[in-house]
């Protein structure tokens, strides 16, 4: 069924309902931070820690597939994305339908203007340089330390008050805003810095970055 036949929001629904009813328990303790694309129509999905390259992989396997993606084991926002055009080798054609989206799994609704709690305070360790990654649009982004995969991910947010250097791998104590969904094309939360915990040096030349 094309993206144009689904009732608006029916795609997140059913995304966020295969995810939480078959995926969840599977997926979170192991590949937190990672991205996993969902085709709501099979349930067959892909897990990468480039959005773009699980979804080019699904899309290889269902050409014609409504995709939900999400980053698991964050309430942040994502896209749906339908592809418009047979695969081929060489190219992939596809639209991208920039919805926001929240994935809740029954929990309730974390809203704005969070207080100043544990609750959306986390620990984020930042490798010594950046990278060009696929979000939204072309970017450079962060490199995040993943410490449950013990392996360096994109972070593909914006960290307000951090002044990156390169050359240091940190830790970084910071605080979630919720944007709310009612902007698109961003992620759900905001970060603001309020501690730098350590500031390690670090070679930009070691790739991937040693670990911290």
């Amino acid at each position: 069924m094309p993206y144009s036949d689904y009732p608006h929001g029916s795609i997140a629904a059913r995304g966020e309902e295969i995810y939480c009813r078959q995926l969840r328990g599977k997926v979170e303790s192991k590949h937190k931070g990672k991205f996993l694309t969902i085709d709501i129509e099979t349930g067959d999905y892909e897990i990468d820690p480039d959005e773009m390259a699980s979804s080019m992989r699904l899309l290889e396997r269902h050409p014609q597939a409504i995709l939900y993606c999400l980053r698991i084991g964050f309430p942040a926002a994502h896209r749906i994305r339908e592809n418009m055009q047979s695969l081929t080798k060489l190219t992939l054609s596809i639209t991208l339908i920039l919805i926001t989206l929240s994935v809740g799994c029954g929990r309730n609704e974390i809203v704005k203007d969070l207080p100043s709690t544990d609750d959306n305070i986390e620990t984020l360790i930042i490798g010594p340089y950046t990278e060009t990654c696929q979000g939204f649009i072309e970017q450079q982004c962060y490199l995040e330390f993943n410490e449950d995969s013990q392996e360096w991910e994109f972070f593909y947010e914006q960290i307000q008050g951090f002044d990156f250097e390169p050359g240091y791998i940190y830790r970084l104590k910071v605080r979630l805003e919720d944007r709310g969904t009612e902007i698109q094309d961003v992620g759900r939360y905001a970060y603001h810095l309020v501690e730098v915990l350590s500031k390690e040096a670090a070679s930009v030349d070691e790739k991937p970055p040693r670990k911290p």
